[in-house]
């Protein structure tokens, strides 16, 4: 297999599991904004709107849309920083950890429906070449795919 053929399979397997993934999250009522910043929110509870665009990759302004629609439909509260006024902290609700828990269960899912029919152990050598592969981009790209370590920083 030559180098495109390799591009455009990668670009095959990304694009049918996004499409797979954005089908079982909307079943779920999660929109194609919001899995970031659950994951984010779930792990960094009452986090600073700068920490989300960064992690997300996302214009404050987008974040901002997201953030204003998941208050609305009572995902998220935000609150009044105690050291300084200028900031608001962003906290997922008891709904926003339902939906995290949701979106969990469906990213699980898929998972299940990728590896089916490897073994565990070729299973766990994919994600060691894939993640090889994420490091490669990331290191071309200048940082812009998250990673996990990026999930812990507060």
């Amino acid at each position: 297999m030559d180098s495109y053929e390799r591009s455009v399979t990668l670009l095959r397997f990304c694009r049918g599991h996004k499409k797979l993934s954005v089908s079982m999250f909307r079943e779920r009522g999660i929109s194609s904004g919001q899995p970031p910043i659950l994951d984010y929110l779930s792990r960094n509870s009452g986090c600073i709107q700068n920490d989300l665009s960064r992690y997300c990759h996302l214009e404050p302004a987008t974040i901002t849309s997201i953030l204003t629609t998941m208050e609305r439909d009572g995902l998220i509260e935000r609150r009044a920083s105690p050291t300084d006024r200028r900031v608001w902290l962003i906290y997922l609700t008891d709904a926003g950890h339902a939906l995290y828990d949701s979106m969990q269960d469906a990213s699980a899912r898929v998972a299940d429906i990728c590896f089916d029919g490897f073994t565990e152990s070729e299973s766990e050598q994919i994600l060691v070449y894939l993640k090889r592969i994420t490091a490669n981009i990331r290191r071309v790209n200048g940082g812009c795919c998250r990673d996990e370590s990026q999930a812990e920083q507060k």
